[in-house]
């Protein structure tokens, strides 16, 4: 039989502070791990469940929805080199509508599956070209417009990130090029 109520809990250093029920976290607390790890929410049957934040050593940082003690739901993860997500999880991944911005200025905005760039989307890479369109497995593949920084602009079929099938491309000096690409 567990304890219930408000209390505090020290085992092997790590440190629970909040509600119990059954003798486990239950409602809202706080637990800091030895590791440095600090989370300030809500918990249900002694693990992460429902709203709360989450801080790691080195300064990377979660803020959104958990489930059964990860990452579930409508959440934001900013990584220690300032890289960050915000969007859909499934238990720990992208997953759903979401963007993600990298240091370089690399960005995406659109659907994620398994952490991967899956279905429609848009990216602008480092370089600023841009694609919007289809993605699969985190590549370029399916229906897309590739526009480059320099004015170059490819619509068509894409398959593992690269022009692959009909489609058509245009110069910024007018050139205009419609039928098969294969690369």
């Amino acid at each position: 039989m567990g304890v219930d109520g408000c209390g505090i809990e020290i085992v092997d250093g790590n440190t629970y502070e909040g509600h119990f029920k059954n003798g486990l976290a239950e409602g809202h607390g706080k637990k800091t791990w030895v590791t440095g790890e600090c989370y300030i929410g809500e918990w249900r049957d002694g693990l992460r469940h429902g709203r709360g934040e989450c801080t790691y050593q080195g300064g990377a940082k979660y803020t959104g929805q958990f489930a059964d003690g990860t990452f579930h739901g409508q959440g934001r993860f900013k990584w220690c080199d300032s890289t960050y997500y915000e969007g859909s999880w499934v238990y720990g991944r992208e997953e759903g509508l979401g963007t993600k911005v990298w240091p370089d200025s690399e960005s995406y905005k659109g659907h994620w599956k398994e952490g991967l760039r899956n279905g429609q989307g848009k990216a602008v890479f480092a370089n600023q070209d841009c694609y919007q369109g289809d993605f699969l497995d985190g590549q370029e593949h399916g229906q897309g417009l590739y526009t480059w920084v320099d004015g170059e602009v490819f619509g068509g079929e894409f398959v593992d990130g690269k022009p692959h099938g009909l489609g058509v491309k245009s110069w910024p000096d007018g050139e205009r090029y419609s039928g098969d690409w294969f690369e």
